[in-house]
């Protein structure tokens, strides 16, 4: 017999109505002398355009640095039009640099007043790899957003290991963060109350109840961790928004493969090959990406594989049942429609195969008898769209469109050997063994309209709206493996 139990069938919807109002006022060191006294003096507002000077394209999140002598004045990352501005720059003589992975960086002199507020700025590709040893490393953006306070990350001052993950670069990054052995992400004590935002689109619960693994760390360009008042536009009781802008890899067709093994020997009663008195735990993984671009089009898919032998820590000494796989797709593409309209999607498939090393009427004779195991799927889709509706100074607005869905599965599957220790009250008698299926799919919409009015104010508007249906099936077996 078959018991189906259904958890939030039907579908759940909300919709959040956002509206941020921002104010921002400056003022300059420099006064403007009068007969009446001093009267604050604005700076000018300095634009760079910077474009791919091979493909004549314009180039998203490119690092702008404005010197004077050896002091950082401002700094700036392009939009997806290519175009950054530093705004209140007092007039005078700079020194400009452009930088972007793959490129040559961009160096010149240049002299800021009321006459000369835009420059254009080509970026020309590496021929081929280069290697640069300095004695002195200056981040182009502070790992802290000083207006803000907000943490940032940025992966071009980051090298990472085989086995990095999302999680990994939020628990590594974010203070307050802890991940546990299944590799969802705990903030301050908080479960599942944050939440991703990737290329403006926020990206559902997964079946665990929290976030796992949802893109490729190769693709980021830029991570901003929010931990504290919120923008309107995150919602309100969270624990943290992690705000993830991507990017296909620059230059032409590019092919990556990557393979690690480890292995290292641990005590304990435990089961596999055995080195002595010790147990051999082992590890593998093997990556394969690659990225190109076809005129206005880049493309980046990867796939990855991971196994271990010590997937969970059990709750008790000895170390057995803890294999587990780790499987990984995903894929991301650009298009750039005009110069004022972009857009860009994501695809993910992450499957997850993990023994459960545990079992609370276990004894040290039963551990070769369990074989509990769990199945856990996760899949996603974004689509964002991005137009820049003006650029005049001041005048600044932009539009926002992104759709997203995600689905999810997890099974698990109790051994057959388990005994078994669930029944329903009150039949206290005939004990069962439990098995679980659930399932989810949520859909949405994000938008986002901003508009500056003045120098000195803009407002952003916009909604998100989502969909969230699922099930979940029980099925039961007594001592003698007929259904419960």
């Amino acid at each position: 017999m078959r018991f189906p139990t259904t958890v939030g069938t039907g579908a759940i919807v909300r919709a959040v109505f956002s509206v941020t109002i921002v104010y921002c006022m400056a003022f300059c060191n420099c006064f403007a002398r009068t007969g009446s006294g001093s009267v604050p003096q604005e700076g000018v507002q300095y634009t760079v355009y910077v474009y791919d000077a091979a493909q004549r394209t314009p180039m998203e999140l490119a690092r702008i640095i404005l010197r004077r002598g050896k002091t950082v004045v401002a700094t700036t990352v392009t939009n997806v039009s290519g175009v950054g501005v530093l705004k209140d720059v007092d007039p005078g003589a700079y020194r400009l640099s452009v930088h972007f992975i793959a490129y040559y960086d961009y160096y010149d002199s240049v002299q800021i007043d009321e006459s000369h507020i835009m420059d254009s700025v080509g970026m020309t590709p590496t021929s081929q790899p280069a290697v640069v040893v300095t004695g002195e490393h200056e981040l182009n953006v502070t790992s802290f957003d000083l207006s803000t306070g907000n943490q940032v990350f940025e992966s071009e001052t980051y090298h990472a290991a085989p086995t990095t993950t999302t999680t990994t670069l939020v628990q590594e990054n974010l203070l307050g963060a802890a991940r546990a052995p299944t590799g969802e992400v705990h903030i301050r004590g908080q479960h599942g109350e944050y939440s991703y935002y990737i290329d403006g689109v926020p990206i559902p619960l997964g079946v665990f109840g929290g976030l796992n693994d949802v893109i490729d760390p190769r693709v980021i360009d830029r991570a901003t961790f929010l931990t504290g008042a919120f923008p309107a536009e995150y919602g309100g009781q969270i624990a943290a928004a992690i705000d993830v802008q991507t990017r296909v890899p620059t230059g032409a067709f590019h092919l990556d493969a990557s393979e690690y093994t480890g292995s290292y020997l641990a005590s304990g009663d435990s089961l596999g090959d055995r080195v002595g008195s010790l147990k051999a735990l082992n590890s593998n993984g093997q990556a394969l990406s690659f990225s190109g671009h076809e005129d206005k089009f880049g493309y980046f898919l990867s796939g990855s594989r991971q196994e271990t032998d010590r997937r969970i820590d059990p709750p008790i000494a000895p170390i057995f049942h803890d294999h587990g796989f780790d499987y990984f797709l995903y894929g991301k593409f650009d298009y750039r429609l005009t110069d004022v309209d972009y857009i860009t999607a994501n695809l993910n498939y992450g499957r997850t195969n993990t023994q459960v090393p545990f079992d609370s009427i276990s004894t040290a004779g039963d551990y070769q008898q369990i074989d509990d195991n769990q199945i856990t799927t996760n899949q996603f889709q974004t689509l964002s769209y991005f137009h820049t509706i003006s650029t005049e100074k001041d005048a600044e607005s932009n539009l926002f469109i992104g759709g997203y869905a995600r689905e999810g599965e997890l099974n698990y599957l109790p051994g057959a050997t388990d005994a078994p220790d669930f029944f329903f009250k009150p039949d206290t008698v005939n004990n069962l063994v439990l098995a679980e299926d659930r399932t989810f799919t949520s859909i949405g919409v994000r938008t986002k309209f901003d508009q500056r009015l003045s120098h000195h104010f803009m407002y952003a508007v916009g909604f998100n709206a989502s969909s969230t249906s699922g099930t979940e099936n029980y099925t039961t077996r007594d001592t003698a493996g007929n259904p419960g």
